[in-house]
């Protein structure tokens, strides 16, 4: 199994998780969500022989940053709206955290099928 395969069944797996906790528990679906779409932007890179979380992890998401701000801005802004979205949940100023999950789950879903995974 590729890198490409390995993180895109990965980020399947890790939103079905995600939507199973939908109705259950917004705060742990949206950071699952969000979990879930670090793995496709590690499925991404991957397709270009990136690793980009082989060195470290804390320097890992400075990696990750620094590629989509140079080849992957559209992956940028999906990962900010999603940032955003789990912040305003976490915090209690969702007044509609079904709604957000729900745009969360979807932007990962859409990535899924460019990736060819769903």
């Amino acid at each position: 199994m590729s890198n490409l395969q390995w993180h895109a069944r990965l980020a399947l797996a890790i939103l079905n998780i995600a939507e199973g906790e939908q109705l259950k528990n917004g705060y742990v679906a949206s950071y699952i969500a969000l979990r879930s779409f670090e793995e496709v932007i590690d499925a991404y890179s991957a397709m270009e022989g990136l690793h980009l979380h082989d060195k470290s992890t804390v320097t890992a998401w400075n990696d990750r940053i620094e590629w989509m701000q140079t080849y992957r801005k559209d992956l940028l802004y999906d990962w900010n709206l999603l940032v955003k979205l789990y912040s305003s949940i976490s915090m209690g100023h969702d007044t509609d955290n079904e709604h957000s999950i729900s745009t969360m789950i979807k932007i990962v879903k859409r990535h899924l099928n460019m990736l060819e995974v769903l």
